[in-house]
This record gives structure tokens, C-alpha cells and sequence, in this order.
């Protein structure tokens, strides 16, 4: 028996519950976007592990190919999002140290209608403190940020704290526009810090639309946007 499984879940039970059920065959769009994109997650696990019992298990692939940037080394460029130079409003920190993510260009466009909603991810190859690295975690410590048009005010933010092997390697936020008319805006990564990194990391930027309305302005990359639960590269840089 097959059977095709779709939706957004944070786990993966419903693949469980088809195994336990008796389907021998499962293919799966289920949304994990926190799950590890450069390491073996816990859907990567289960596909695996019901694999050797004889059981298939398929996801989709690309499934985010026109809202994701290329993968690129998340290296500082001294500079703010497309050369700003603040000052930066409504930001926990300053965005002054953003990467590259696309040749030169320091930003990402989208255009977002009245009432769009987007939910952005960023994933960089040092360890997550998940499975099966639970305990672990970054070196370098990168930021995300929505910002306006002018790239000096933040709309939105992910600034979790990452150094010296300590703190989950992902920055995610929600963002829903709410001013009634049509938003300009740019999706930034800043090195905050490197603390004992080795090298740069490489980088995964991916944006997810929870509506209608949202428009992605600069070319996407489709390489590396594979669903992370069952294909992400498991290479990690530490």
C-alpha cells in the first residue's frame, strides 16, 4: 500500500503511524524547515530506519526552489545591507557585518502584499543542538533580518547567540505585513561573531509563504532547497 502525506508537522509520527499501519510505501511533503539542513535530522532518522524494514519513504524535493538563496559561505563584509550605514532602527543589534548572498548583493528582495506572511530560516554547516547533536552547537554567530526598503530599519529579526559550540545553529521568525499597502523588503544574514570558528561556514537561506502575496524580486537558487528532513546535506563544519 502507498500513500501520500502532506501538511506541516514539527515531528515524525504521522511517518509512525503509516509504518504501524501496515503502508510499505510513503511519500511525504511535510514541512520541516527547522529541521538540520546540513546534518541528519530526525526525518532523515526515521526514513532510514523504517527503510530497513522494507519500507519506502520518499519527500520532496524542491518544494522551496523559488524562495531560497544560494548557498554561500556566510563570510562578513564590514558593510550594511547594501552598503547602508544606519543608523539601523528597531535592531537588537546593527546589521554592519552582512554576507554576501547573492554575487555581490548583501540583500534578498521580496515584495510583500498587503497581509503576506512569510516565515524565513537560516541554517549554517556547524552543529545543531538537536538530534543527534543534542548538547552541541555554533562557532559562528549569525543573525537574520527582514529590513525595509532603505535597509535601515529592521521589520523583523532572529538573533539567537551562537560561540564557542554553544547555541542551535538556525535564526526563524514570522513576519506578516499589516500596513495595509504593498512592502517592499530585504532578508539579511550579519556575522555577529566568530568566537573559535575554524573557518566560515556555509549558509542555507530559505523563505517560506504562509499566505498568498508573497513575492520574491531577486532569482532563487533551487540547489541545496531539498526538504532538510530526509535530504539535507549531513556535512557539518566545526
Amino acid at each position: 500500500r502507498s500513500i501520500w502525506v502532506t501538511g506541516v508537522q514539527t515531528c515524525a509520527l504521522p511517518i509512525y503511524v503509516l509504518a504501524n499501519a501496515g503502508v510499505t510505501m510513503i511519500a511525504e511533503d511535510i514541512a520541516l524547515d527547522d529541521d538540520p539542513a546540513f546534518q541528519q535530522g530526525i526525518g532523515a532518522a526515521t526514513a532510514e530506519g523504517l527503510a530497513k524494514h522494507g519500507i519506502f519513504v520518499s519527500s520532496s524535493a524542491g518544494n522551496l526552489g523559488g524562495r531560497h538563496a544560494p548557498r554561500v559561505t556566510a563570510a562578513g563584509t564590514g558593510s550594511g545591507p547594501d552598503g547602508a550605514v544606519g543608523p539601523f532602527t528597531g535592531c537588537p543589534n546593527a546589521p554592519d557585518n552582512v554576507v554576501k548572498l547573492r554575487g555581490d548583493d548583501t540583500t534578498y528582495n521580496l515584495n510583500l502584499l498587503p497581509g503576506a506572511a512569510i516565515l524565513p530560516t537560516l541554517q549554517w554547516s556547524e552543529p545543531r543542538a538537536v538530534f543527534p547533536t543534542a548538547g552541541q552547537g555554533g562557532f559562528t554567530d549569525l543573525n537574520l533580518y527582514l529590513m525595509d526598503a532603505t535597509g535601515t530599519q529592521c521589520l523583523a529579526s532572529s538573533t539567537g547567540v551562537q560561540a564557542d559550540g554553544v547555541g542551535d545553529t538556525i535564526e526563524q521568525f514570522t513576519y506578516q505585513n499589516t500596513t495595509g499597502v504593498a512592502q517592499p523588503a530585504k532578508l539579511v544574514v550579519d556575522v555577529q561573531g566568530t568566537s573559535s570558528a575554524k573557518k566560515a561556514p556555509v549558509l542555507d537561506l530559505r523563505w517560506r509563504a504562509l499566505s498568498a502575496g508573497v513575492q520574491t524580486i531577486d532569482p532563487p537558487e533551487r540547489a541545496g532547497s531539498m526538504n532538510p528532513d530526509l535530504y539535507g546535506d549531513r556535512k557539518s563544519v566545526v
